[in-house]
């Protein structure tokens, strides 16, 4: 795994990357000790007219999409970079399909168009008893239920591409897409701020 700075390294990411993070925010503190994982958020990044967006459901918002440098540099619109560690990961499958313009150019298509189709949906306040109730009891999540958590967005997006995730068991959570046998990390973004 490469550590470096975003600009260092965004021509090196590419469609269909994931974003696995590690915050010291309380809620993320919360995930990662009930999910017993260093991970505690999970998206996927797409270059769109020249900008590398972030494709991702997150509380009190919903699904939604920023550009990656929202994290790098001002998270919360609060002016300073994401409170915790950002990862660029790359799943095998999609690589192998995206070394192939035509078929990557269908799968991203198709991915694409799931994200968008999902645009808005919602991720709000009343959600979270849901949701601390899914981390403790592994129950996945239910079909009339319209909201995501970030998982389940990501998820539902590959799936829409035909990649899966091998170790999903029920519950969808970051950590199980992050320690995925297809899934490796790639880079470590590291903050120019101090």
């Amino acid at each position: 795994m490469k550590r470096a700075s975003y600009k260092e390294i965004r021509e090196q990411i590419q469609d269909g990357d994931i974003l696995l993070c590690s915050g010291k925010y309380p809620l993320s503190q919360l995930i990662k000790k009930v999910t017993n994982s260093q991970y505690s958020h999970v998206a996927f990044v797409l270059w769109f007219n020249d900008r590398l967006m972030v494709l991702e459901s997150v509380e009190s918002v919903g699904v939604r999409m920023v550009p990656l440098s929202f994290y790098t540099e001002n998270y919360g619109n609060k002016g300073s970079p994401y409170d915790g560690d950002i990862y660029i990961s790359r799943h095998n499958v999609m690589s192998e399909l995206l070394s192939s313009p035509e078929t990557g150019k269908t799968e991203m298509t198709h991915l694409m168009g799931k994200a968008l189709d999902l645009m808005g949906k919602q991720y709000g306040t009343q959600d979270l008893a849901r949701i601390a109730l899914r981390l403790t009891t592994g129950i996945g999540r239910q079909s009339e239920d319209d909201s995501y958590i970030c998982s389940e967005y990501v998820a539902d997006c590959f799936a829409e591409s035909g990649i899966t995730f091998s170790n999903i068991d029920g519950f969808v959570m970051p950590k199980q897409i992050g320690e995925d046998s297809n899934v490796t990390v790639k880079f470590q973004i590291i903050s120019n701020v101090s």
